[in-house]
């Protein structure tokens, strides 16, 4: 016959203390007898009690229950053995009625653990009850111990392979420009990158290019060649008529009028040689002086000759008194000393600047003629040279020692319609005059008169110290 009793006080077993309980199933058929394994002899009466959860017995004839040991656990009562804990689960303390799931992060891979295993740098447990770590994906790492995910790389980093606790950033030369990659791209060409973890290429500057892939960084343009526009692959040389002095350039220069550029990709203009000319900018030949026409090198244009012709120039004489004429200067008294002015001008304005081509060369002053030796002069200097507007004024003085009429040619020779320096045009003046011995009562006045007549081409021009040549 099978009944149940309450025990009234608490007892304790296997050094566990037990709280009041009530024993149910007692089988008095075995009270004389051991009890069977899964129950125990709860006091001397012979009364049979099951183990409850957490705790079996193995054997028959026992007087108390086992607790479960860590990593396994009971789930029955009246149990004769514990269940060891499954992979994904563990139990980390004795008499426990369930195994606890593996947390997020960790895992358990051997049945009857105590513990959970936190995953490893470079794998991750994204969910509970696992039994075994994942590890991280190419283009994902995980740097900590027991993560429950992995992170994707950054911009300007990748990650090649599996299980990686950390990104590599984008060697020089190459660029990431998205999340999670695997690898780096390589600078195209025309850019370049030239330090690491980018996430773009730079485009080559004006000035300079990139021809291959993968470069660190841009070439500058050589002498002779430039690069207008950013992201080029190449140099363009310089074309005929324009050259290039310095490296690294965005553009090409056009040659200066006076020099011509005949060949692509040079790093300089040429002179025009002598004896030829160049009067526009970005030329790639010199043209020919013609006829008797001349150059000096590097020349905008020809000297003229004795032959009027086609892109000539020239200086243009001028003076004060009008060159071929006849001027009576009057009457001079004996051992008297007088002197007037005389300028002599470059009208040319054919360039505008100063220019040999232009350069009007006073090579000398003579006088011939009866008593030349009354004049001479002061503040000329053979060899003078005037430019384009320039005048020199100098002095004529007249030193009648002897009571005698005097008649002198005056006679400049310069350089116009020859050669720069070179002997060309003269240009004559005539002047006459009385000298007498004694002073008359009364001026004179057709002395005057002759002399304003002298004057009537005279005109004033801008005046210059003199140059020589």
């Amino acid at each position: 016959m099978n009944y149940s009793s309450r025990l009234k006080a608490p007892f304790s077993y296997s050094g566990l203390a037990l709280a009041m309980f009530t024993i149910g199933h007692v089988n008095m058929a075995h009270a004389a007898n051991s009890c069977l394994a899964g129950t125990f002899e709860l006091t001397p009466k012979g009364e049979c009690t099951e183990a409850p959860l957490g705790f079996f017995v193995a054997n028959d004839g026992a007087t108390a229950a086992t607790a479960a040991p860590v990593g396994t656990y009971v789930d029955t009562i009246g149990a004769s053995t514990a269940t060891r804990a499954s992979v994904g689960t563990f139990v980390s303390s004795t008499g426990q009625s369930s195994a606890t799931q593996a947390p997020v992060g960790t895992f358990v891979n051997s049945i009857g653990a105590s513990t959970a295993t936190k995953a490893s740098v470079g794998t991750f447990v994204s969910s509970a009850g696992q039994s075994s770590a994942t590890q991280a994906p190419v283009g994902t790492f995980v740097n900590s111990i027991g993560a429950s995910t992995a992170t994707r790389a950054s911009v300007g980093t990748f990650v090649s392979s599996a299980g990686q606790s950390s990104a590599t950033q984008a060697p020089v030369g190459t660029f990431v420009d998205s999340i999670g990659a695997s690898t780096a791209a390589r600078a195209s060409v025309g850019t370049f990158v030239s330090s690491a973890g980018q996430s773009s290429a730079t485009r080559a500057p004006v000035g300079s290019f990139v021809n291959s892939v993968g470069a660190s960084t841009a070439t500058r343009a050589s002498v002779g060649t430039f690069v207008s526009s950013a992201g080029q692959s190449s140099a363009t040389q310089a074309p005929v008529g324009t050259y290039v002095d310095s490296i690294g350039a965005s553009t090409a220069t056009k040659a200066s009028v006076g020099t011509f550029v005949a060949s692509t990709g040079q790093s300089s203009a040429t002179l025009a040689p002598v004896g030829t000319f160049v009067n526009t900018i970005g030329a790639i030949n010199a043209s020919l002086c013609q006829g008797d026409s001349t150059s000096y090198g590097g020349s905008v244009a020809c000297r003229a000759g004795n032959d009027l012709v086609n892109n000539i120039v020239s200086p243009v004489f001028g003076s004060n008194y009008i060159a071929g004429g006849d001027f009576d200067l009057g009457v001079f008294y004996e051992s008297d000393t007088t002197m007037f002015e005389f300028e002599i001008l470059n009208l040319s304005h054919d360039l505008g600047f100063d220019d040999p081509l232009t350069g009007l060369t006073l090579l000398d002053i003579s006088f011939t003629g009866q008593h030349a030796d009354f004049f001479t002069l002061d503040g000329f200097l053979p060899g003078s040279v005037l430019f384009e507007g320039d005048a020199l004024s100098f002095d004529i003085i007249i030193n009648t020692f002897l009571k005698e009429n005097f008649d002198v040619i005056m006679t400049i020779t310069t350089d116009q319609q020859a050669a720069f320096g070179e002997e060309g045009l003269l240009f004559s003046y005539h002047f006459t005059g009385l000298v007498e011995n004694t002073l008359p009562p009364v001026p004179v006045p057709s002395a005057f008169i002759l002399m304003l007549s002298g004057l009537l081409g005279m005109f004033k021009f801008r005046s210059v110290q003199s140059k020589k040549r």
